[in-house]
């Protein structure tokens, strides 16, 4: 084999190894975060309103508590907001 050759190897293997630490910790991570339930929706913060109590946002956004972030659709989630008589728009954000 020429030094070209072995010196394109080497430069492969050491970007494989310099990489597999991070995909590891990544796929550690989700795991944890799964394992702990973390990625699970807990409390609904809500921003101050002018009108209304935020305990009637949050009566309408119960059904989303304990629940997994990621199936959660906030499109589902805005227009159930904006369809309250009181609501002009919302904006939901994880």
């Amino acid at each position: 084999m020429n030094k070209t050759v072995l010196k394109k190897w080497k430069n492969i293997s050491v970007l494989c190894l310099s990489i597999t630490p991070v995909i590891v910790i990544i796929f550690i991570s989700f795991w944890w975060s799964g394992y702990n339930d973390t990625i699970v929706l807990r409390k609904v913060k809500l921003s101050k309103t002018k009108v209304l109590n935020n305990s009637i946002y949050t009566k309408l956004l119960n059904q989303y508590i304990g629940q997994d972030i990621a199936s959660i659709n906030l499109k589902e989630v805005s227009v159930k907001i904006e369809k309250h008589p009181y609501v002009k728009a919302a904006r939901v954000s994880k």
